[in-house]
């Protein structure tokens, strides 16, 4: 690649700065993205692209679906495959009424909201590189562009999506948190418990030993268990308590609600049926019984470094003097989904901060930055015939 070639492969900071702050702007908690919907329809359109959405709104009570947009290759080798791109249009609460505002490079929000970075980052920059493709005419290939809906209220839009529509096999998420060159390789399984403990209920004051405390039965059952990081690869965590009816009435129901976590498909059963074990047998002990619903929320994914969307990332990131960073996720992304159909994809920090709270930031550099390493990217593989 010529001095001058990668010189002139680079996006419009000031508009894409421009376009993040404006879907920053837009109201669009988990269920409620129809304000973000619309203006990545009015974009695209004006790109003489179309616009494809599912019916993933009707399935999880939300008002808009997931957005799919192809986008045709241009002057690149017929055999290059095509790349998928990724990012989710909710936010997490409080997220109505965000003012963005920008302080010495750094954006953040001001006033009690988070920012929306997560993952408004990701969308304003595939928005930014598709307008850039389109209106210099650099070279690409087919591109798939997907925004999904319910992503932090547990991928539920990326559930709802028909992964047979999509028909690239490769591309990248971008929805990771921190340094732009991070780039994770795996991120695991994750099951969801509810627990319900029924004791009997009595009178506190005049007659508590007639009584079965729920509350006491599924705390010793709590105690009992190891929680927070149990290995490197497996976190188990009790989240919600809720029962009792008054303080005068010995519990006799309460909910428990918690999860398991792990890269390990084994480790996950072993911890699931140790929380499990110990409500069953503190019930046992107390003369309460219990009910457990045990839900798979999503499966575990890993990426080889070698994989093609990988070998693509570092080659650009290498132009840029960045050395990538292979990182294991203890969270879920729409990737965990995509993956079980089949899709090979690597998800990728977009240089936020502190997301889920009211001190998200993130610095235009790194917005800027991870868009020109994407350009390169895509230039790179409407060179490649050959995925490895």
């Amino acid at each position: 690649m010529t001095a001058l070639f990668r010189r002139r492969l680079r996006v419009n900071p000031e508009r894409l700065i421009s376009r993040l702050l404006d879907l920053i702007a837009i109201d669009s908690e988990s269920g409620k993205e129809a304000g973000v919907g619309e203006y990545l329809k009015t974009v695209i359109l004006d790109l003489g692209l179309e616009v494809e959405e599912d019916r993933a709104a009707e399935k999880v009570g939300g008002n808009c679906g997931n957005l799919l947009v192809r986008v045709p290759p241009h002057d690149c080798r017929m055999s290059s495959p095509g790349l998928l791109l990724n990012a989710h249009m909710d936010t997490v609460a409080p997220g109505v009424g965000v003012r963005p505002e920008r302080v010495g490079g750094v954006i953040k929000s001001v006033g009690e909201t988070i920012l929306g970075a997560d993952d408004k980052v990701g969308i304003a920059v595939i928005v930014e590189l598709v307008s850039t493709l389109i209106e210099k005419g650099y070279r690409h290939p087919y591109l798939e562009l997907l925004f999904t809906v319910g992503e932090e209220k547990g991928l539920m839009g990326a559930k709802e999506l028909d992964i047979s529509s999509l028909k690239c096999d490769y591309g990248y998420v971008l929805d990771g948190t921190g340094d732009v060159g991070g780039t994770v390789m795996e991120a695991p399984a994750h099951e969801t418990i509810r627990v319900e403990v029924r004791g009997r209920a009595a009178h506190a004051g005049v007659e508590p030993e007639k009584g079965k405390s729920a509350i006491q039965c599924a705390a010793k059952s709590i105690a009992s268990l190891k929680l927070g990081r149990i290995d490197s690869r497996t976190t188990v965590n009790i989240g919600t308590m809720s029962g009792g009816r008054a303080i005068n009435i010995v519990p006799d129901n309460v909910v428990i609600e918690g999860e398991v976590r792990s890269l390990e498909e084994e480790r996950l059963v072993e911890e699931r049926e140790k929380v499990i074990s110990s409500f069953e047998r503190n019930a046992s002990l107390n003369g309460c019984e219990v009910k457990v619903d045990v839900d798979r929320s999503f499966e575990a994914f890993h990426v080889d470094t070698d994989s093609y969307p990988v070998r693509l990332l570092i080659e650009s990131m290498k132009e840029f003097g960045i050395e990538p960073t292979f990182l294991t996720s203890g969270a879920g992304s729409d990737n965990n989904i995509l993956a079980q159909g089949g899709k090979t994809l690597v998800t990728v920090n977009v240089g936020m901060m502190n997301p889920h709270s009211t001190d998200e930031s993130i610095r235009e550099y790194d917005i800027e930055l991870l868009a020109n390493i994407f350009l390169k990217a895509i230039a790179r593989a409407a060179k490649s015939g050959i995925v490895g």
